[in-house]
């Protein structure tokens, strides 16, 4: 399973400790994660900067409302190699323009 380059898991009931083992186990080989439509909190994506901060290319977190901006902010610190970040429908208000970086897409829209 280390060769693992891609999981979706969109609208699947995903815990963070499902997640924290998934990217503890296979985190270096990530290039690509779609977790959207889930319950994952902040815990969720400290482990994702944590153990895919050298690969993870392509990251969607879209309507997973327990996910802080903090918690983004965070993983944009460590992972560099993130080229695509999707975040639909998110509550985020205002701080996504401060998250963007050369290389960066930032797919975002804000549902009332």
């Amino acid at each position: 399973m280390r060769s693992l380059r891609s999981l979706d898991v969109t609208g699947c009931p995903v815990s963070d400790v499902g997640v924290q083992q998934v990217v503890s186990s296979i985190g270096s080989c990530l290039l690509k994660l779609k977790l959207g439509s889930t319950f994952i909190t902040k815990e969720s994506v400290l482990s994702i900067s944590e153990s895919c901060s050298n690969c993870l290319e392509e990251l969607d977190l879209s309507y997973c409302r327990c996910v802080p901006l903090s918690a983004v902010k965070s993983l944009l610190e460590s992972c560099w190699r993130l080229k695509t970040l999707a975040v639909y429908g998110l509550p985020f208000k205002s701080g996504l323009s401060e998250l963007c970086r050369p290389g960066l897409k930032i797919e975002w829209k804000h549902e009332v």
